[in-house]
């Protein structure tokens, strides 16, 4: 059984893709937080230390953590 449960969103990766909602020139621009698995299988979890946009978020989590599947940790 589950005790506890987190419902958030939006999926930000999807199998090393980027969520195609998630647009470079969002304005919006916060800090962002969530977590994500890498391709080796490994749990991360991510806040940025600046205001950002979803999409640039998801782009470092991609390129530079090799995040294949990540989900946004609703609020700032």
């Amino acid at each position: 059984g589950m005790d506890y449960a987190v419902q958030s969103g939006p999926l930000m990766i999807e199998n090393g893709i980027i969520n195609r909602r998630l647009l470079p020139s969002a304005s919006s621009r916060k800090i962002r937080n969530a977590v994500g698995i890498t391709a080796q299988g490994q749990a991360v979890f991510m806040l940025s230390d600046r205001e950002t946009n979803f999409y640039d978020f998801a782009c470092y989590a991609r390129i530079k953590l090799n995040v294949r599947n990540m989900l946004y940790l609703d609020g700032t």
